[in-house]
């Protein structure tokens, strides 16, 4: 498990996140769509294709990893934290090796 919930009923896992990650550019959830695009940014077969997907439960699935892990707030925004640049060890690996 990636953490528990507090009820201990289910936990959120790496096969959560790895899923809503490979399915939200064609399901679009909510909490997405800045990423992943509008409908009308899509041909009719795609967005029919999504729709059926979305029916599924492995589609709803993904959405409610969304709702659940990352929620819209008030502002209809989400808030995603990042790490600080400077402590990522990622972009301090890039940085030594481009010589910064």
């Amino acid at each position: 498990y990636i953490f528990d919930t507090p009820d201990k009923k289910y936990g959120f896992t790496a096969a959560d996140l790895t899923w809503a990650a490979l399915t939200s550019p064609m399901l679009r959830p909510p909490e997405m769509i800045d990423f992943t695009g509008l409908e009308e940014d899509f041909p009719n077969e795609f967005v029919e294709l999504a729709r059926q997907f979305q029916q599924t439960k492995a589609g709803q699935h993904c959405w409610n990893m969304y709702k659940k892990h990352r929620p819209l707030q008030d502002d209809g925004l989400v808030h995603i934290k990042t790490a600080n640049r400077d402590t990522n060890p990622m972009r301090r690996a890039w940085n030594y090796m481009a010589g910064k």
